[in-house]
């Protein structure tokens, strides 16, 4: 039996250390699994520079193009392409985008600071709070009515 185990010993080679027990188990690896101090145990992992996914999309929302405004071409960012269009879609009377332009005006005044007045004058595209207010109740009356008239 001497010989079986001595040929055990000399088959996992890697063993360094005295013939001397050594329990495997909670936070005791194999020794030929342990960490060698200042090498990578992921070497091929993420390489430097590379971005995710969010920080793409962030990127791309602010990338700016080039779009026709009132017959000239202006630059804008695209993030400010996506709000008009929105805000466009809610003022032509689509329903849902009335209900999401108004909850996310409600987020935001309540994660954000007051803005300035002149602030606001100054994009001019943008309807008041008061207008959309009163569109989502109009439609949504407009909607109740019409589901009355269904039944």
């Amino acid at each position: 039996m001497s010989d079986s185990s001595d040929k055990d010993k000399a088959d996992r080679g890697n063993d360094t250390a005295s013939d001397a027990p050594y329990e495997v188990g909670n936070k005791k690896p194999p020794r030929h699994a342990q960490f060698k101090p200042g090498v990578s145990g992921n070497p091929k992992g993420r390489p430097k520079g590379s971005v995710n996914l969010h920080t793409r999309v962030r990127q791309g929302l602010r990338k700016s193009i080039m779009v026709n405004r009132n017959g000239r071409p202006t630059r804008m960012q695209v993030l400010d392409i996506i709000s008009n269009r929105l805000l466009e879609a809610s003022m032509k009377g689509d329903l849902k985008t009335i209900q999401y332009v108004m909850q996310s005006d409600q987020a935001s005044a309540t994660d954000a600071p007051a803005e300035d007045e002149t602030a606001n004058l100054a994009v001019g595209a943008t309807p008041d709070n008061k207008t959309l207010r009163r569109m989502l109740a109009r439609f949504s009356h407009l909607q109740s009515k019409d589901a009355e008239a269904d039944s």
